[in-house]
């Protein structure tokens, strides 16, 4: 008996393809049978998005076994799923080598590039910055703070450091300027 191409309907229950093909794992609705499925995109390869559908969402999927399920033409209810299956993060590949991955973990926004950068957001209102460099540049820089602390072995200003108050502990310099400052 020869087959003949049909749209099924499934859902969606994990966007993670392990070969990296834009491909989404899809449960049937009636077998419970899951199966990859490629995943169309409309922007005819100008950006690859990796998950276009999320975990839970309902799919029509074209397959050439036509037992599986009938022919969706429309449907009311939305997917259903439990609260593990929950969608938390979204990957979209620029390129085979450009991938940016957004996740959302315990309040925290975070974007992760497949070069090792990171942005997360929190409830809070706290930003963390994680790069292994990290460039600012402008004709004026303000930073605004109750509080500024810097943790590094070394600070390496190449110009005039300017202050109204300077504690320190210590100072080392290759040059003394005799003064009041430097009696004890």
């Amino acid at each position: 008996m020869a087959s003949s191409l049909a749209l099924h309907r499934g859902l969606v229950v994990s966007i993670d393809d392990p070969l990296q093909q834009g491909r989404v794992l899809v449960q049937t609705i009636t077998t419970g049978e899951q199966l990859w499925a490629k995943v169309n995109n409309l922007l005819l390869g100008a950006v690859e998005i990796k998950a276009i559908h999320l975990i839970g969402d309902e799919v029509m999927y074209l397959a050439d076994d036509s037992k599986i399920d009938a022919l969706l033409i429309h449907r009311k209810k939305s997917a259903t799923f439990d609260a593990e299956q929950q969608n938390s993060s979204l990957k979209i590949a620029l390129n085979a080598e450009t991938e940016i991955t957004l996740a959302l973990e315990n309040n925290s926004l975070t974007f992760v590039t497949s070069f090792g950068q990171q942005v997360t957001f929190t409830a809070d209102g706290g930003i963390s910055i994680s790069a292994s460099k990290i460039s600012l540049q402008a004709n004026r820089l303000s930073l605004a703070a109750s509080n500024l602390k810097v943790d590094t072995p070394l600070t390496d200003v190449s110009g005039v450091l300017k202050c109204d108050t300077l504690i320190a502990n210590s100072v080392v310099s290759t040059k003394y300027s005799p003064g009041e400052g430097n009696i004890n």
